[in-house]
């Protein structure tokens, strides 16, 4: 699948190239009102996220983790908020939400937190950023 093949590409270029290499999830979506021909299309979105940062999660875990250069920063699951109307339960918080595409910068401590465990659980070097 799409996402083996991102990994081990990842992995194959961080053993190449002797590099340590962040990978980050996909954002959830952002809420938006349904709006004619849209509310079909951001719902597949939705769904396509999920799918991604899930299957992320997991090729992560089995493909030896750390030990091959790469990490995860995972820190998608802090950004969602409830939501019922969601195919997936959830949307973007809106305290993370800049423009309905794009993350605002409350997201940051987020990204720090995730890079901290990255340090504490798998020895990632601060220092090559």
């Amino acid at each position: 699948n799409t996402v083996r093949k991102y990994v081990r590409a990842a992995i194959r270029l961080a053993t190449e190239h002797n590099l340590q290499i962040l990978l980050l999830p996909v954002a959830p979506h952002a809420f938006r009102n349904a709006k004619k021909g849209k509310a079909a299309g951001r719902d597949q979105r939705r769904e396509r996220i999920l799918l991604w940062n899930d299957l992320l999660r997991e090729e992560c875990a089995t493909s030896g983790g750390a030990g091959n250069g790469i990490y995860l920063l995972d820190y998608e699951r802090d950004l969602r908020s409830p939501d019922e109307s969601s195919p997936v339960g959830f949307v973007l918080n809106r305290a993370f939400n800049a423009d309905y595409t794009h993350l605002n910068s409350a997201f940051l401590g987020h990204l720090e937190a995730a890079l901290g465990r990255c340090i504490e659980e798998y020895g990632c070097r601060i220092e090559l950023m």
